[in-house]
């Protein structure tokens, strides 16, 4: 199933309370090889910001990108993949996007305390009044 991606995206893996924010869509679909083979993709949520949830079944490799996929900038063979979703898409309304970000936020208090006051990274999540702004916020 082909989607329609409003940037940035939220997106919410199943195997760990966290939230990963993409700004363009090279960031979500470029990666590499090993990383293809390493990450869980089954039941990985993507948050659009147009509040549309897509679940995400598997993820596949379309091609290599530049030179057969090697970069010397870059560790490992470079790839673009794309996604393989659930037909089951649900919309998300902000209250509920800020509610699922805090509980990543709280459930990783070590690694947001580095960056913000995790009092003060809530509030300013509680009053976003866009899904942008709280991308912005996490990402």
């Amino acid at each position: 199933m082909k989607i329609e991606v409003k940037y940035p995206v939220l997106v919410f893996p199943s195997y760990e309370k966290m939230v990963y924010v993409f700004r363009k869509e090279s960031g979500l679909t470029h990666t590499t090889v090993a990383l293809l083979k390493t990450i869980k993709y089954d039941g990985m949520e993507i948050v659009t910001s147009s509040g549309m949830k897509h679940t995400i079944k598997d993820a596949y490799k379309i091609k290599y990108l530049g030179f057969w996929g090697f970069n010397p900038m870059l560790k490992g063979r470079q790839i673009l993949i794309d996604f393989n979703f659930y037909e089951n898409p649900s919309r998300v309304d902000l209250p509920e996007l800020k509610k699922r970000v805090m509980e990543c936020v709280r459930a990783n208090k070590d690694f947001w305390e580095s960056a913000w006051d995790i009092k003060e990274l809530v509030s300013e999540i509680e009053s976003a009044d866009s899904f942008e702004m709280v991308a912005e916020l996490v990402g």
